[in-house]
């Protein structure tokens, strides 16, 4: 997530934040650039934000994302700080 905000963003600034929730570790990822339109998100070249999504979803986590242009980015991970064994 900070990689895509240093290449494609074209951001002033970029806020990281990570704290802990119940059993969950929560990192948020905001950045004051061009957006996107999020709604073209899976004609985007490469794997990377599909390959984060399915691997947070395998281990009970999630990915929100929020851009729109002109407006930034605020990226949102969930995760289980313990992963419970199948």
């Amino acid at each position: 997530m900070l990689l895509n905000s240093a290449k494609h963003s074209q951001a002033n600034t970029v806020t990281v934040s990570i704290c802990k929730e119940d059993n969950n570790i929560r990192i948020t990822i905001e950045d004051d650039g061009v957006g996107f339109d999020t709604s073209k998100i899976d004609t985007f070249k490469g794997f990377g934000l599909f390959s984060i999504r399915e691997r947070l979803k395998y281990i009970g986590g999630y990915i929100k994302l929020e851009s729109k242009p002109g407006h930034g980015t605020h990226v949102t991970v969930v995760a289980p700080l313990k992963i419970e064994k199948k």
